[in-house]
């Protein structure tokens, strides 16, 4: 689905339905609420090195160093949610 709802938008905006598919690409706002949470992703996406075929996932011990060094305090929940992240960070069009 979003292969094709790229396409669409890539043919431009003066074509049928371009509102539509830039929105549904663009998914739903992140809840304020978790907005650090995607900001702390951000941070950590890259952090862990690079391959031949590409961005290294995030880390445990990329995660534990930047918390020690930034003083923030991840639960077992929010380290979950931000691998689950960086996946969809370097991976977006997986499911």
């Amino acid at each position: 689905m979003r292969q094709h709802l790229e396409r669409a938008v890539a043919r431009g905006p003066d074509k049928k339905g371009y509102a539509d598919n830039l929105a549904q690409l663009k998914g739903p706002p992140c809840p304020e609420s978790l907005r650090y949470l995607y900001d702390w992703a951000l941070e950590l996406c890259g952090r862990s090195g690079v391959t031949q075929i590409g961005v290294s996932p995030v880390t445990y011990a990329t995660i534990e160093s930047w918390m020690r060094l930034t003083g923030n305090v991840v639960s077992r929940r929010e380290l979950r949610v931000l691998v689950q992240l960086d996946s969809v960070i370097l991976h977006p069009g997986n499911d």
